[in-house]
């Protein structure tokens, strides 16, 4: 398996140690593991460096809502019956 490309912004204040999956944080050299996300290191960010995560999730570039796509239309047909409805008796 390839090696994702790292491009969080989050990497900003992690270094990666080794081919072990896990992370440095550059703030107080803590090593943490990031075996499938990095929600760890995100975690760690907000919950012991408060303020450095505030700036984090400010400059965090936020995706773009679509605009002029994924819009359902609801279409109402109408049917006129040109002879009244006769229920047929047996």
């Amino acid at each position: 398996m390839t090696e994702r490309k790292r491009s969080s912004p989050i990497w900003q204040y992690f270094e990666r140690i080794g081919t072990d999956k896990k992370a440095l944080c550059c703030l107080c050299n803590k090593s943490l593991s990031y075996k499938t996300t990095i929600a760890n290191l995100k975690s760690h960010l907000k919950l012991k460096h408060f303020a450095t995560y505030t700036t984090f999730v400010s400059k965090k570039p936020r995706i773009p809502q679509a605009v002029g796509r994924c819009h359902f239309h609801t279409h109402h047909t109408h049917f006129y019956c040109t002879q009244p409805y006769r229920k047929n008796k047996k």
